[in-house]
């Protein structure tokens, strides 16, 4: 398959060949096949040209870039997109054009604003040095996990944990936890299992089953399994949504943390891929109520990369419960927009953008939508620095929800 890019960069027309076989990263770095420069609105790494085997097409995917990748004037989230002939990719202010000979269109997936096909992005793609190696796996097919839990499938896992679909006698289908890289305590261990029997059974908690150490040290943790999406994968495929839609998803998600905190609990590590998107019975989040305990004995987690949601107090290690409001505040502009507010690389200067950098309006991030100046304040108030700031009550936050969509309804009547 033939493939080009052809770009205006400099003032001078670029073309570029493109290989199957070639990763095709374009950015700011000077070690990016496609470097920018020091072009405005582009990102270090900002999005990537790649040879999707499994569709047998091209594919364009954004690598959480600040101010987002373009596709045929629509920004993309961060699911793989197929490329097609004549397709138009924005990068800042630089746009490439996108021709081959022959491309197959991936199937689609109904987003209900866009005709964008999404496509799951192949495992080799998917950051090899951070996935752990399957060979590194303790556990295999159809072997005994803790004597009775049977092993059914070894899941992709990030560097430092093994993740295992589990099955009990009864045939339960449950979730295993295995944290390779932390070492555990007898003291961490004792404390973990007397937290487990102190969270209360709430609605829309997946319990942990079961929890503790393996021979070697190893912390492990057995949960419920729900076989559904997780808010990051629906982020991923449907973000920008509309309006109406994210603060749904959003309040769904308070109801829940407004009833844990009732009970003196909350998550203080929330992110998209720890709650659970089950429209039908209520959705869920996992592994509540750990923070103390993360904090406590593996203060050094908080400093691994990815933390895109976590609050400056989180990063300091002293999560409260207004540090789910600041989690959901990146998430609810996330999903308006299709991007991150905060992009970088290394965890340090994540956590000072978090820390020191003024919340964008989420018009600043993507041009092509525009939020109610209503919701706009929610954000801003849901991400302040200072908890204190944030939304006094989760009841508070949600009456604030409820004015927001009634405005957007009212709007939509007058359109």
């Amino acid at each position: 398959m033939i493939a080009s890019l052809d770009y205006e960069l400099d003032k001078s027309q670029k073309h570029l060949d493109l290989k199957p076989d070639t990763e095709y990263c374009i950015g700011r770095d000077p070690d990016c096949p496609v470097c920018l420069g020091e072009l405005p609105d582009v990102s270090r790494r900002h999005c990537v040209i790649y040879f999707n085997t499994t569709i047998n097409s091209y594919a364009l995917a954004d690598l959480y870039s600040t101010h987002g990748t373009g596709l045929n004037g629509r920004k993309i989230g961060h699911m793989d997109v197929p490329l097609h002939d004549g397709d138009k990719i924005t990068v800042g202010p630089v746009s490439f054009s996108f021709y081959c000979e022959s491309s197959t269109a991936a199937r689609k997936i109904k987003t209900g604003s866009s005709g964008i096909s999404m496509i799951s992005r192949p495992e080799p793609f998917a950051h090899v040095s951070r996935m752990t190696d399957k060979k590194q796996f303790r556990y295999r097919q159809d072997e005994l996990f803790q004597g009775d839990e049977k092993i059914l499938e070894q899941l992709p896992s990030r560097e430092g944990t093994e993740l295992y679909l589990t099955s009990s006698p009864g045939g339960a289908v449950h979730f295993l936890k295995i944290r390779t890289e932390l070492q555990q305590d007898a003291q961490a261990v004792r404390e973990l299992r007397k937290l487990k029997t102190e969270i209360p059974d709430l609605t829309g908690l997946i319990p942990i089953r079961s929890c503790g150490a393996l021979d070697d040290g190893a912390c492990f943790i057995l949960s419920d399994f729900q076989d559904v999406p997780s808010y990051a994968k629906m982020i991923s495929m449907l973000a920008p949504l509309p309006q109406n839609s994210a603060l749904a998803l959003i309040y769904s998600v308070i109801l829940i943390l407004a009833r844990a905190w009732q009970n003196n609990l909350f998550h203080g590590f929330l992110k998209p891929t720890k709650i659970l998107y089950y429209p039908k019975n209520g959705n869920y989040i996992t592994e509540m109520g750990l923070s103390a305990w993360r904090e406590r004995f593996y203060p050094d987690l908080v400093h691994r990369p990815g933390q895109w949601y976590a609050a400056p107090e989180t990063t300091a290690g002293k999560s409260v419960w207004q540090s789910d409001q600041y989690a959901l505040g990146i998430m609810l502009f996330q999903m308006l927009t299709g991007v991150l507010p905060f992009r970088a690389d290394a965890p340090n200067e994540l956590a000072r953008l978090h820390r020191e950098q003024t919340m964008p309006l989420p018009q600043e991030r993507n041009s092509q939508i525009q939020t109610l100046p209503a919701v706009d304040a929610i954000i801003l108030r849901m991400t302040m620095k200072d908890p204190a700031e944030r939304y006094p009550s989760w009841e508070k936050l949600l009456a604030d929800l409820e004015k927001a969509n009634l405005l957007f309804r009212k709007k939509e009547k007058k359109q």
